[in-house]
């Protein structure tokens, strides 16, 4: 099997049957819910929370199934500056349970376009993402290729690819994209949500394609290796984007909108055209994305329809 990080990945590692993969989503859900509602108290400048528990326990074959597996979070999003959704000693117990769930890689996302406008914002929340995985050098990997991954595995250490959602942190500067590659950044988005110079997003209601500018980025994320994710972006500027780029192109997070038909979730045109392009689709875990009803708990029967 073709990896987007450009090496080969051991197929027979991955969910044999569609029995395997019901069990595997039902435990993933589980550990979702059961995770945050039990162990970590998200603490803002509003006060403190905590979820209600997940009533849909997992099975024991499911667990078993996971450890096994290459499963992979394609977006792990904690902000570690100001505003910070996790407090500083709930890191590392937030990633001890990724590994005894039995996550092997995470995409782990320190920034966005939302809240983070220049470089040195970006860096400045990597930074603090850093000094934690630098504390337990035995527990953490940042790779950049899938050979790294699989040392990292082989090592018995969860393996940490960066994500920045958006463009500015490159300041229209195309090296950057070089440099925050280096830093262990695996992919970043062309757009989050609204319109912005390399073309629109999934909150414009008409979306005039991929710009000039789009074109040169994407081709810059082919130069340096930067995987092209078009989570969050318009539906004509994904499919542009998709022809234009020579790598395969991924949606980090986003369910079917024949499903739910809300603006964050892509088309089965987008799905298809990702499908050729060699990239893959994953889906997140929002219930409100996956069901319009807002449901409390997300269910294998609903991110299933979305399959």
């Amino acid at each position: 099997m073709r990896s987007v990080l450009g090496d080969s990945v051991d197929s027979g590692r991955l969910v044999e049957s569609l029995d395997d993969l019901v069990e595997t989503l039902a435990f993933l859900f589980t550990y979702s819910s059961e995770f945050v509602s039990n162990i970590v108290v998200y603490s803002n400048k509003y006060g403190e929370f905590k979820m209600t528990e997940n009533p849909y326990p997992a099975s024991d074959r499911a667990k078993e199934i996971v450890k096994k597996s290459m499963t992979m979070d394609t977006l792990l999003s904690i902000a570690g500056v100001d505003g910070q959704q996790i407090r500083d000693e709930q890191y590392h117990p937030y990633m001890d349970d990724c590994l005894a769930t039995g996550f092997k890689v995470i995409g782990l996302c320190p920034s966005a376009d939302s809240g983070m406008h220049t470089f040195m914002d970006s860096l400045k929340a990597w930074e603090w993402h850093l000094s934690k995985l630098n504390e337990r050098p035995d527990k953490y990997k940042i790779v950049r290729t899938a050979k790294d991954i699989h040392d990292a595995v082989a090592e018995g250490k969860l393996a940490i690819t960066l994500v920045h959602q958006g463009i500015q942190a490159f300041e229209q500067d195309f090296d950057r994209i070089g440099i925050m590659r280096q830093l262990g950044f695996g992919y970043c988005l062309l757009v989050y949500n609204s319109r912005d110079i390399a073309g629109d997003g999934c909150m414009v209601k008409e979306d005039g394609g991929l710009t000039g500018f789009g074109q040169a980025l994407v081709e810059a994320y082919n130069k340096w290796g930067m995987i092209v994710d078009v989570t969050h972006v318009g539906e004509r500027t994904s499919l542009d984007a998709i022809e234009v780029s020579s790598q395969p192109v991924i949606s980090s997070h986003s369910p079917a909108y024949a499903v739910a038909p809300y603006q964050r979730c892509i088309s089965d045109e987008v799905i298809q055209a990702i499908a050729r392009s060699g990239g893959v689709s994953s889906i997140n875990m929002c219930g409100y994305m996956l069901d319009l009803s807002n449901p409390d708990f997300v269910t294998t029967d609903m991110i299933f329809k979305h399959i």
